[in-house]
């Protein structure tokens, strides 16, 4: 996935230069080219979308980010003593790409290419801590899952706007899992069960909506 990214990026470059040459003379100012709003769905599951409308291509063409951020924690109560183990899940995605729009400038329907990396973490060792292990536990995983995304969305509306999105992905898990064990004696270690280069094609949903200007 990693070479498949840097392949990206490179024809994307190769490609938006060439057309950038072409369309020297085709340069126009959209109209609200800064959009920044919310986004719900797979595989970003909920956060924050931020895109910038360019003068290229007759204001066709527009970089876009998102970003989502989701920390959880869990705690349940071990004894009657009141003691509690808690298990500590991180989640985080970033995205980057391009979006096409069709017609309009900066408006209306649109193609994407863009790539993306959903990261895994979970923290369980206050949870070990406090139940007192009788044998080797598993405190921490992580794991994290790279993304190469192919969508079709809208941007429906001007000031306001509602933005749905459909696709898919080519996702694989980059490096298998990553465990970290804890014992007795309070000793850890790192454990990697190999499980790179797994590919899977997994649909794309998202429904947006945030404030142009």
């Amino acid at each position: 996935m990693k070479k498949a990214f840097v392949i990206f990026v490179v024809v994307s470059l190769a490609y938006l230069s060439g057309w950038a040459q072409q369309s020297a003379t085709n340069v126009v100012k959209p109209e609200r080219p800064v959009r920044i709003g919310l986004k719900v769905g797979l595989p970003n599951l909920v956060g924050l979308n931020v895109e910038y409308v360019t003068p290229w291509l007759g204001g066709r063409l527009a970089p876009t980010i998102d970003l989502t951020i989701i920390p959880h924690r869990m705690e349940e109560t071990v004894d009657s003593t009141g003691a509690t183990k808690s298990f500590n899940l991180t989640i985080t995605y970033w995205e980057a790409g391009l979006n096409y729009y069709f017609s309009k400038l900066g408006q209306g329907w649109y193609g994407n290419v863009s790539y993306g990396r959903l990261s895994m973490f979970v923290d369980a060792l206050d949870f070990y801590d406090a139940v007192q292990p009788t044998n080797e536990w598993v405190g921490k995983i992580d794991a994290t899952i790279n993304f190469l995304n192919f969508k079709v969305g809208g941007k429906l509306g001007k000031t306001i706007y509602f933005r749905p999105e459909l696709g898919f992905a080519l996702a694989s898990l980059q490096n298998g899992f990553n465990y970290t064990t804890i014992d007795l004696n309070g000793n850890t270690e790192v454990v990697t069960e190999e499980a790179s280069g797994l590919l899977s094609l997994i649909p794309i949903i998202n429904i947006g909506l945030g404030v142009a200007f």
